[in-house]
């Protein structure tokens, strides 16, 4: 009676705990989106919002672009690009764009300002 308490103890503590290192082992699913440069020394940055559904090609291609920008600046002009209406809503951005807190704007829709 006492090994199979022992056993089952056992049991239930390796249970508990698999799932504490299964969850060291995962990888961070925005890895793939974070520069792989330092946006630190950019002399100049601009905002690009993106409201557009997360499965539209324009997500991926707003992280493009911030690469690209970046590479053909030579560091200077830094993109921080904020997919999946981190900004807010299409209303939203638009006012941000009239005030100059937004510089720019990536929607999968027809804005009418």
């Amino acid at each position: 009676m006492k090994r199979t308490s022992v056993l089952i103890a056992l049991l239930l503590v390796t249970l508990l705990a698999a799932p504490c290192f299964a969850a060291e082992k995962k990888k961070d699913p925005l890895a793939a989106w974070k520069p792989k440069f330092d946006p630190s020394g950019a002399k100049y940055t601009y905002i690009l919002s993106n409201i557009s559904h997360p499965v539209i090609e324009g997500i991926a291609v707003g992280y493009r672009i911030r690469d690209a920008v970046w590479e053909k600046s030579g560091g200077r002009l830094y993109v921080d690009f904020r997919p999946l209406a981190q900004l807010g809503g299409e209303k939203d951005v638009i006012a941000k764009l009239k005030i100059g807190a937004v510089q720019g704007m990536m929607a999968s829709s027809v804005a009418a300002a």
